[in-house]
């Protein structure tokens, strides 16, 4: 089918992924993980977009802590797995909690 495509409709479908893509760290997002005050990290702080300059200077200490960061939308999800053993954000959270 892909076959079937126009130049023209191929490059609008790559266009839309490179948006979705760059549009990945807009939106309002919070942060689940505990309160790291040093690190300027307060549990449950919201954020107007994802603040990459902050999650960037906390991953030198924290590899995973961006996952903690996680879009409002997504919060009642997040919670969910932040108690399931063994799911990317809960292991985040251990790490992060020295665990």
């Amino acid at each position: 089918m892909n076959e079937d495509k126009k130049p023209s409709e191929a490059a609008e479908l790559s266009g839309t992924k490179q948006r979705t893509a760059s549009s990945r760290d807009t939106g309002t997002y919070i942060y689940i993980g505990p309160n790291i005050l040093p690190k300027g990290l307060k549990r449950y702080t919201v954020y107007q977009q994802r603040p990459v300059d902050l999650i960037a200077q906390a991953a030198e200490a924290y590899k995973n802590i961006g996952r903690l960061f996680v879009r409002v939308e997504d919060l009642n999800t997040a919670m969910v797995s932040l108690e399931t053993k063994g799911t990317p954000i809960n292991l985040a959270m251990k790490e992060v909690k020295g665990e």
